[in-house]
């Protein structure tokens, strides 16, 4: 399918879950808190965002935008967790990546994939700052991963950490 069929099916298939979930009540997908919920993997996330190109008008990708970020806004309260997975962050509007808990990043190398991973760590990338994180990002072998957790109950929970998810010495 082409990006603009892609979108449609997976925005529909998002709202028929989302009205299924208002219809029966908060906290339904994750029995009220006592299971983890229902996760959606969106892979490719960064799609579903900005300008499909030269076919589509500005007010349509405004309204498709705004429509994803209030499904990710809203969808928590039911118990879906959505878990975009996505190559380029820096095309993630910032409405997406205000309610992230969990962060997994790879190597990264443009500048505004950067800040937003940056953003995303609780790093700050002021004057001088975290220099060595930020030259890090585009250095870090294959195998390796920065992770930021949701704190439960102190912020030291949510530190990032390096972690190595693919040991280079398998085939």
């Amino acid at each position: 399918l082409d990006l603009a069929n892609r979108r449609f099916i997976l925005g529909s298939l998002l709202l028929a879950v989302y009205r299924s979930g208002l219809h029966k009540g908060e906290g339904c997908f994750n029995h009220n808190g006592k299971s983890v919920g229902l996760a959606l993997v969106l892979e490719e996330a960064h799609e579903l965002f900005g300008s499909q190109g030269e076919d589509e008008d500005a007010f349509s990708a405004t309204t498709r935008t705004a429509l994803y970020e209030s499904m990710h806004r809203r969808a928590r309260a039911l118990g879906v967790r959505l878990i975009d997975v996505v190559q380029n962050p820096g095309d993630i509007p910032g409405a997406i990546t205000s309610n992230t808990a969990t962060v997994i990043t790879h190597r990264v190398y443009d500048e505004a994939d950067r800040k937003r991973m940056f953003s995303l760590l609780n790093w700050s990338n002021a004057i001088g700052q975290q220099l060595r994180e930020w030259r890090w990002l585009g250095e870090m072998p294959v195998g390796y991963a920065i992770v930021r957790l949701h704190a439960k109950t102190s912020y030291l929970e949510s530190a990032p950490v390096q972690i190595v998810c693919e040991p280079a010495v398998l085939g």
